[in-house]
């Protein structure tokens, strides 16, 4: 009997250890399946909101210009222009600052449209305006500011009062300030070459200005004209072409401005550190030389320096800008 009770009780045991055991198994696999769901909500919910975070954004950023890679360099080139403290609390805003676009593409299509069907704005100049409205001014100067357009203000002149860019102002920068003088007053050309270009002011004092390749291929007729006449003066010709080696190196300007495909970027002289009109191959050298103007020291120093060493700084500058252009 003792043994029969013995054989009961161990087949209980085992019953109950068994079920314990499929009962943890059944806690395990409930468990996990929860942990799964929960994370997988988790991601899924995060995922959603990134969405609806960066489609405004990011999805709005489709063009074949627009790449993030750009983004990034244009965040890196602004970082290291100096800003007026009394307007950001800084000189300068870290690249995690200015990794915060304030505008979409959709935007800067439909200003681009509204200025004709024929403008194609430069890429980088696209990118910047990524990261501009109407709070931001940079440094230019001792104390002068230059406060870009936004996208939304970018537009023709179209009043007498407008500030356009001349063809005497872009020829100055071609063949330099001698050269354009005695033309002038070998010629008598001064009503022609007042007459404005097609320009598109960036800033809102109209110091920097966009000209377009049509402008350019007719400045390059005129000065080649001018340059191969017989009519013009040795000494014209001699200043013109010491001008564009001195400035322009082994690139041509008159074959440069012939061929050049997109829009030249033309600064206005008279600023602090200038000593005429200047133009660059890109939006984004300008702001890499906008940089350099707001070095450490570098403003003091130039303060010191003659005439003839800032033309040379200048004609030097302009030289390693040019070079390397290929046409």
């Amino acid at each position: 009997m003792s043994s029969l009770i013995s054989s009961i009780l161990w087949m209980i045991t085992w019953a109950v250890a068994y079920i314990a055991r499929a009962l943890v198994v059944v806690v395990v696999f409930h468990v996990l399946a929860c942990l799964t769901a929960a994370v997988y909500a988790t991601i899924s919910a995060g995922a959603a909101e990134q969405t609806q975070e960066t489609s405004p954004e990011i999805a709005t950023r489709a063009p074949s210009w627009w790449e993030p890679p750009s983004v990034g360099r244009m965040a890196v080139l602004l970082s290291r222009i100096q800003l007026p403290t009394y307007m950001h609390g800084k000189a300068r805003l870290s690249i995690d600052e200015w990794m915060r676009p304030v505008t979409t593409v959709n935007r800067i299509t439909a200003s681009e449209e509204q200025l004709g069907d024929d403008i194609l704005l430069p890429e980088d100049y696209k990118t910047f305006l990524l990261f501009i409205d109407e709070w931001v001014v940079f440094s230019y100067g001792s104390k002068a500011t230059l406060h870009f357009r936004h996208a939304e203000a970018l537009g023709w002149p179209d009043g007498e009062g407008d500030s356009k860019v001349r063809c005497d102002e872009f020829m100055h920068s071609l063949i330099g300030p001698d050269a354009l003088s005695a033309i002038i007053a070998e010629l008598g050309l001064d009503g022609y070459l007042n007459e404005p270009l097609r320009s598109l002011s960036l800033d809102h004092s109209d110091r920097i200005y966009l000209v377009k390749s049509e402008e350019c291929r007719q400045i390059a007729g005129t000065c080649h004209a001018l340059l191969s006449s017989t009519q013009s003066s040795d000494y014209f010709k001699y200043q013109a072409t010491k001008y564009s080696a001195e400035h322009f190196g082994n690139v041509s300007f008159l074959k440069a401005m012939k061929s050049w495909p997109t829009w030249v970027i033309f600064e206005v002289g008279g600023g602090w550190d200038m000593v005429g009109p200047r133009i660059y191959p890109s939006f984004k050298e300008f702001l890499a030389e906008l940089a350099t103007r707001g070095e450490p020291g570098r403003e003091m120093a130039r303060a010191s320096e003659s005439a003839a060493d800032k033309k040379e700084r200048i004609a030097l500058a302009e030289r390693l800008l040019w070079e390397p252009v290929t046409i």
